[in-house]
């Protein structure tokens, strides 16, 4: 049993008062660069021309030896 309270120990602590105010001190800053992000992909052109082709290496079959 012991052994088992040893392997979870580092969960003992993740509701801690100190981890709870953290996430709160960080969640302005990262809905302001979620909102960022989602306005500069609203502003994004989407591509003028066709979609590019690329061949795939293996498309003829996987070259062989001889």
């Amino acid at each position: 049993m012991a052994d088992l309270e040893l392997k979870y120990a580092h969960l003992s602590n993740r509701d801690s008062p100190a981890r709870k105010a953290n996430r709160e001190a960080l969640r302005e800053p990262i809905e302001e660069i979620q909102a960022e992000q989602a306005d500069l992909q609203a502003r994004a052109t989407p591509p003028s021309g066709p979609p590019l082709q690329v061949a795939h290496p293996y498309a003829g079959g996987r070259p062989r030896r001889l």
